[in-house]
């Protein structure tokens, strides 16, 4: 379906309506990302396909045990009334149980293009193998979280643009991956990005902060807003700041590395700073 959406038809709304209709075509969506989000053992935040007209497929981590799949069709432009296929499966100890949680289908009024796609949209034209986007803030279920976004964009035979594909990972998994780095006790690893902020480290003091904050509220450079990835505008938004490297005050040696550009910047290099001691 998705091979016949991006060379037959621009988008799914442009599928014939009995097509849309039809709770296979949701299901068959369904099917598509319950297989790529195994294959990845389910550990990705997000996994999704969204089309530029709202429909689409996603799977996202409910809980620690549970995930979930939500398969959006049919979409009426511009009521909104589309049809949602919803699905939660228990994984844990290497099972797969579906929960009593499924909805078969239901019609809400939303729209999957949250304000994160249309500045990812812009910002793809100059992009179309891929990009690593602007880290994110997630409210999943109530579990609020940042996140680093891959997407890239689709594009159907015409070359016009039909929506994305985007895989995310949470800071936390990047944290676990460099608790795996560690070679001494008194060893510390940070991950750090372009822009010189922490995105990942070993170190017990924290390196970013979540507030409540209202949604009109400007965010600042650094940091990141829930109403940038919301489907349900009733939610309570929350604000996520990230420290920067060379503000680190809790590891002088991060600090004192970060001051050197030429040392961040190079591909691969190595430096020994003298912090204090440290």
């Amino acid at each position: 379906l998705l091979q016949q959406n991006s060379s037959v038809f621009d988008l799914p709304s442009a599928l014939p309506l009995e097509v849309q209709n039809d709770p296979l075509s949701a299901e068959r969506y369904y099917y598509s990302m319950f297989m790529a989000s195994r294959a990845t053992n389910y550990t990705y935040t997000t996994l999704a396909f969204i089309f530029d007209d709202g429909s689409g497929v996603s799977f996202y981590r409910w809980s620690e045990d549970i995930v979930a799949f939500v398969s959006r069709m049919r979409y009426n432009w511009p009521q909104g009334n589309m049809s949602i296929v919803e699905k939660h499966l228990y994984v844990a100890n290497s099972t797969e149980t579906f929960t009593g949680l499924d909805q078969a289908a239901h019609h809400v009024d939303i729209d999957a293009r949250f304000s994160a796609y249309s500045s990812g949209k812009v910002i793809a034209g100059a992009n179309p193998k891929g990009m690593w986007y602007a880290p994110q803030m997630t409210d999943l279920a109530g579990n609020i979280a940042f996140s680093v976004p891959a997407v890239k964009p689709l594009y159907n035979t015409s070359n016009q643009f039909v929506g994305f594909v985007l895989a995310a990972q949470p800071f936390t998994a990047i944290s676990e991956f460099l608790m795996n780095v560690k070679v001494t006790s008194g060893t510390e690893a940070f991950a750090v990005m372009f822009d010189g902020s922490v995105i990942g480290s070993t170190h017990a003091t924290p390196y970013f902060t979540i507030q409540p904050a209202s949604a009109s509220a400007p965010v600042r450079t650094g940091c990141a807003s829930t109403a940038d990835t919301r489907y349900d505008h009733t939610r309570q938004v929350f604000h996520g700041c990230r420290v920067l490297a060379r503000h680190f005050s809790a590891y002088p040696p991060l600090q004192a590395a970060a001051e050197d550009d030429a040392f961040l910047f190079s591909k691969a290099a190595v430096q020994v700073v003298d912090a204090g001691g440290e």
